[in-house]
């Protein structure tokens, strides 16, 4: 919208996106170990929000994959 892009195409390309879950889990089974240290399980999520993955979605998959969250907080995207 403050590009000036028409409302209707970015509507468009927001329904076209795919599921970011297949992405994520398969970035984590790529990068994290089972078994990973605080400090991987912290470069592989950082990693993943600078691709533009919000925290819900990084958090949901990690919980599928099998990782404790406890050391982050419940809401990291605000």
């Amino acid at each position: 919208y403050e590009k000036g892009i028409p409302r209707d195409l970015w509507e468009e390309a927001l329904e076209n996106l795919e599921d970011p879950d297949e992405a994520i889990l398969q970035y984590l089974r790529r990068y994290l170990p089972r078994n990973p240290d605080p400090k991987q399980k912290k470069k592989v999520i950082d990693a993943l929000v600078r691709r533009g993955h919000g925290w819900q979605d990084i958090q949901r998959c990690l919980r599928q994959y099998g990782q404790d969250l406890e050391e982050y907080p419940e809401d990291l995207d605000g």
